[in-house]
């Protein structure tokens, strides 16, 4: 009787092992599956953060495309509003230099003039 005694106390204590275990099994089985839901919403959370960034990311490039190409039309204009000056300088030099040819005429009539009046007043004086 002590042996089949033993050996009910030694299956009792097995058998509350085994509760033991088969609820620890449990708890850590509801814990992964609680980790594997919090991972899932990271995940999801992360793809969305991502595709936010890709969309933001989109937005500032179009926008700086806007741009290069609001300056590049802008410094086409410039350009043009400075060769039109340039033209504008260039008549103005020449007709500057038109100028100065006339003076240098004048002045030459007005030294043949002068070098006349000298010589009648010599041939005067005589």
């Amino acid at each position: 009787v002590p042996l089949a005694k033993g050996r009910s106390d030694i299956y009792t204590k097995l058998r509350k092992q085994i509760e033991l275990l088969e609820t620890d099994t449990q708890e850590a089985q509801k814990k992964i599956e609680e980790l594997e839901l919090e991972e899932e919403k990271l995940l999801r959370g992360s793809q969305k953060k991502l595709i936010e960034l890709d969309q933001k990311f989109a937005t500032v490039e179009e926008s700086l495309r806007d741009q290069i190409l609001r300056l590049e039309a802008d410094f086409h204009m410039q350009q043009l509003v400075i060769d039109e000056k340039n033209v504008e300088i260039s008549d103005k030099n020449d007709e500057l230099m038109l100028k100065d040819k006339e003076i240098e005429e004048l002045k030459e009539k007005v030294q043949k003039a002068n070098d006349k009046l000298v010589a009648a007043a010599k041939s005067l004086a005589w």
